[in-house]
């Protein structure tokens, strides 16, 4: 059967937009968008059924008049003499919404307004009911070269915004999605997360790297976190986000770093790295250049970075990557006996080089899993600073529970400190010297 034929069929049999009869021939002819290609049909049809007006011309030119919405085919009537039967009815796959894409651009445009972008990308989402109706309609009749309504608003509306915008399509990693939603021609926009590296210094005891929700009112606030909502009162991340969220005028922020340390160490030397990610941003190109003193600032001195710098979303999993890589630990331990010049040279002989097994400390097995781990000891030094003191240094694999190291948790890190001089030990203080991230040496 012919393009003409097929097309006269539909349009005997069901009411038809311009975009979705050309839809339904969509594999035919180049250049074209639906609508052009649906009103061509039309006007050939209304030309055929002219040239057949006596032969059934009539009745296919009411069809084409009140099904197809196509006026010339009204004119030709009322030419003939005849005149168009009631009104035409709206399109029974599109509800005639595909008339009004130009509001869902206009909508995008305000939307898009209030951002700062470079790139884009457009998705039609919920239209599910429309593409029901248009398969139904396309497999019931052997069309097999039909599209989507989905194809063609994504790349119609797409090619208008990048046309009164100068920006480009990315269908990779645009920095904002538009949604467009066909049943009511609005639009909604996901706006991509912008991400910044950096390294963290936590120069006083006392705060966890992330936000502490109350454990007791869970934080809805209540006596016991002073209506807070949290454990503590500030973070590193909360810190950090001081700055980076009002910079970017952003909805909110992820942390994301490379391991984390205790709540009571410190995080020196070169500091911990760490990625954040800036959720929703209005503004992409952020000026970074003063940020560090503003967290420094605002932390009263307890948390400082350095290095900071945009990035991709890609060096979130660089960054995690690295949490078993060696770190390097500072402390001192106290023992409730009297420590000998013997406990020190068995203790500084028996851990270089040595691969411990730790099960998850108790204190922490509420909120981790709990698990039997392997973790390498390169180099442990201790120097005794009084009768029940030791000063110590270590270099282990990342996740390496020190505090236990030292203790020994009774008997779920073996061996420890303790096990070794068969004393008890525990950790009086503890700092992170250096966390070492390969990535950063190559340059990356």
């Amino acid at each position: 059967m012919e393009i003409e034929e097929k097309a006269m069929d539909l349009l005997r049999n069901h009411a038809l937009c311009d975009h979705c009869l050309g839809r339904m021939f969509a594999r035919y002819g180049r250049g074209l968008k639906n609508e052009e290609r649906g009103k061509s049909i039309k006007a050939v049809l209304t030309m055929e059924a002219h040239n057949r007006i006596g032969e059934g011309g009539k009745e296919d030119l009411q069809y084409i008049w009140k099904n197809g919405a196509y006026q010339p085919a009204a004119n030709v009537i009322v030419f003939e003499g005849e005149k168009a039967e009631g009104s035409p009815l709206a399109c029974e796959i599109c509800g005639g919404v595909l008339d009004h894409m130009d509001e869902a651009v206009k909508a995008a445009l305000n939307e898009l307004s209030d951002l700062q972008w470079r790139t884009f990308l457009v998705a039609t989402v919920g239209a599910e009911e429309i593409m029901v109706k248009e398969e139904k309609l396309a497999v019931d009749n052997g069309l097999q070269g039909y599209e989507s309504i989905k194809w063609e608003i994504n790349r119609e509306v797409g090619k208008i915004l990048s046309q009164l915008t100068g920006k480009e399509v990315d269908l990779k990693n645009p920095d904002v999605l538009v949604q467009v939603h066909p049943l009511s021609m609005t639009v909604s926009l996901q706006v991509s997360p912008i991400y910044v590296y950096g390294r963290y210094l936590k120069l006083e005891r006392g705060i966890p790297q992330s936000k502490w929700v109350c454990s007791y009112c869970n934080g809805k606030g209540c006596p016991r976190c002073n209506y807070t909502g949290k454990k503590y009162p500030t973070s590193v991340e909360e810190e950090i986000a001081s700055a980076l969220v009002p910079l970017a005028r952003a909805s909110g922020d992820k942390f994301h770093a490379a391991g984390r340390e205790d709540v009571d160490a410190r995080m020196l030397g070169s500091g911990r790295p760490f990625v954040m990610e800036l959720e929703s941003p209005k503004i992409r190109e952020i000026d970074l250049s003063n940020a560090a003193e503003m967290i420094k600032q605002h932390s009263n001195g307890k948390v400082e970075v350095r290095e900071l710098r945009l990035v991709g979303k890609d060096f979130v999993n660089k960054v995690k990557s690295e949490e078993k890589n060696k770190k390097v630990y500072e402390g001192e331990i106290e023992s409730s006996e009297t420590l000998t010049d013997e406990d020190v040279q068995v203790l500084n002989s028996s851990f270089n080089g040595l691969e411990i097994t730790q099960r998850t400390p108790q204190r922490v097995s509420r909120r981790r899993a709990d698990l039997v781990r392997k973790k390498f000891i390169y180099e442990l030094k201790v120097e005794k600073i009084s009768e029940n003191e030791l000063k110590f240094y270590v270099q282990a694999e990342g996740g390496t529970y020190i505090k236990e190291l030292i203790s020994g948790d009774e008997g779920r890190t073996l061996p420890s400190l303790s096990s070794k001089i068969g004393k008890p030990l525990k950790c009086k203080q503890l700092d992170v010297m250096e966390v070492e991230v390969p990535f950063e040496s190559k340059g990356i």
